[in-house]
């Protein structure tokens, strides 16, 4: 006679499934937005978002345009992949609502993600009403490029936390910040508050190397000098700055969190955190050397969604509360 599983191996080995399928999803929706995030980076960098006019969400007033145009094309397929990502977020609420119980940080944290895909999409909507978009060197250009990096980052974070909290294997069953020492909260939130002024500032420094390219760093310092200088190019000496502080940051911040709470979630996003901060940094001289050629803008781009990301599981590894064995009777 074949012995059957007890109700309560089987329920869990149900449930063990249904949470994997979960993360795979997961992570697969993480990877699609960090697609079309960086694909929203070659929009700007090839002056591209004006491409469907002033008309938002249909394309020249047209749900099929008829005109055809580089900048057409390109503004087009990043709208539809855009849409694209709002269902996927939409899949993913419904993944962690069948998979986890009320109450599980992966429900919190995939609603959070599709809230922060509709900010993703209103502000990309204003831009474009707005026409803060193309070639325009206003400060309120400057302001919502600043403000979009924003709401991108916050969006990595929520789909990095949903990521790690649709593993069961790493054992996050709840985040609490209240009780944590005040040095542990500084050491997990200094490095995102520290990236996210860098990649603001980053946003605002890359608009300007799209309005005011140069051909020489001669030149570029010649322009960074003038009385006349545009405000896009006044700010740009404060990114490498900001940038090297931030760098100086995340190399003290993350080692105290893996040394406090020690896991191995904290020690795999720690040592992330720290080769993309110095990859980040790197490829910042590059880009700089090279005059921001659109490459290595992308590049920049998504290496520091990646040190985003990695930064955001050292907060999640400070803060979780990890799941306990059951005593034996």
């Amino acid at each position: 006679m074949m012995a059957t599983g007890s109700p309560t191996t089987d329920a869990l080995d149900t449930s063990s499934a249904s949470s994997n399928g979960a993360s795979r999803f997961a992570l697969g929706v993480l990877i699609a937005n960090l697609v079309v995030i960086v694909w929203g980076g070659f929009v700007r960098a090839t002056g591209s978002g004006a491409g469907c006019g002033s008309h938002w969400p249909l394309c020249n007033g047209e749900v099929i345009p008829q005109a055809r145009s580089v900048a057409l094309l390109i503004e087009l397929s990043h709208r539809v992949t855009s849409g694209l990502v709002v269902l996927l977020g939409v899949a993913l609420v419904v993944a962690c609502c069948r998979s986890f119980a009320a109450g599980h940080p992966a429900r919190a944290a995939s609603w959070w993600a599709l809230g922060m895909v509709g900010v993703e999409a209103l502000i990309g909507g204003f831009i474009v009403l707005a026409r803060l978009v193309a070639m325009d060197p206003s400060a309120s250009h400057g302001v919502a490029v600043g403000l979009h990096l924003v709401s991108t980052f916050l969006l990595l974070s929520a789909l990095g936390t949903t990521v790690v909290c649709t593993r069961r294997s790493l054992g996050v069953e709840a985040l609490v910040f209240r009780g944590t020492s005040r040095g542990l909260r500084i050491a997990a939130l200094l490095p995102l508050a520290s990236l996210l002024v860098v990649g603001s500032m980053g946003a605002i420094n890359a608009l300007g190397d799209t309005l005011y390219k140069v051909d020489s760093i001669a030149a570029g310092i010649a322009l960074d000098r003038a009385d006349a200088a545009p405000l896009f190019v006044r700010l740009r000496i404060w990114h490498p700055v900001l940038a090297t502080i931030a760098v100086i940051v995340i190399f003290v911040c993350p080692p105290i969190v893996e040394k406090l709470r020690p896991s191995p979630l904290a020690q795999m996003a720690s040592r992330a955190a720290l080769t993309f901060a110095l990859v980040q940094w790197t490829l910042g001289l590059v880009n700089l050397g090279l005059l921001a050629p659109i490459p290595v803008q992308m590049l920049h781009l998504f290496t520091a969604d990646l040190l985003w990301l990695s930064l955001t599981l050292v907060a999640v590894a400070a803060f979780a509360t990890p799941k306990t064995a059951p005593s034996a009777r």
